[in-house]
This record gives structure tokens, sequence and C-alpha cells, in this order.
């Protein structure tokens, strides 16, 4: 299964690798599809969610 993970402001990047961490040890057959978005894309693109996030997430959902 293909699973988007969103690192960026919230939870911050430390949580979402470590949840990814966690997941990964229980076994679960999972391919992470990791994008960006939050302050630090913000301060360097000009927006907090880039367009790659959404095209990332409705790609996921189409299949």
């Amino acid at each position: 299964m293909k699973v988007t993970m969103i690192t960026g402001d919230g939870i911050g990047k430390e949580i979402s690798q470590s949840a990814m961490d966690v997941i990964d040890a229980s076994g679960a057959d999972i391919v992470w599809d990791i994008v960006h978005a939050g302050e630090d894309v913000y301060e360097e693109t000009g927006t907090l969610i880039p367009d790659g996030v959404f095209k990332t997430q409705v790609s996921h959902i189409k299949k």
C-alpha cells in the first residue's frame, strides 16, 4: 500500500519519522510517499502546501 506522509508543522518532522519507523517495525506493507508542507516550505516557495502534495493525494485515491 502506498501512503503519503506530509511532513511539516504541527506534530513535527521528528514525530513523523518516528511514526513511520513504528509502523514499518509492525511489518505493515507500506511504501511511503514523503512530501513536505508547512512554514519551511512557505519560506522557500511562497506556498504552505505545494501542488505536488495535492497531486500525490489524488493519485493515491484514484488507484
